[in-house]
This record gives C-alpha cells, structure tokens and sequence, in this order.
C-alpha cells in the first residue's frame, strides 16, 4: 500500500469503481475502493489494522 501513496503509476491507478472488502472481523466494508484503501491504509498507518489477520485493533 505504502507504495502508491501519492503515485500516479499505472500501477497505483487501476481502480474500479465500487468493492466489497470484508476483514478478519466478518466486517464488511461497501463503497468506492478509493475510499476503503484509503480508510484501511491509515487504520494499518496509525497501528490500528493488523495486515495479517485482517483485523481492527482497540
């Protein structure tokens, strides 16, 4: 993730409109993937997301 912060790469830009991502949590996240990725990488930024079990931290 941290690789895109800010870059217009092909990479970075290939976004679909609209994704379902559900965590470790059975939490399901609805919306625009710009959004989600954006929530999700400053959870896991801020030490509130665990990238492996896919789980909001307290």
């Amino acid at each position: 993730m941290l690789h895109c912060e800010g870059s217009s790469t092909i990479d970075c830009l290939h976004e679909s409109a609209l994704c379902d991502v559900c965590c470790g949590d059975e939490a399901c996240n609805y919306g625009d993937c710009k959004s989600i990725k954006k929530r999700l990488f400053n959870l896991w930024l801020n030490g509130k997301f665990d990238n492996t079990t896919l789980k909001t931290l307290p």
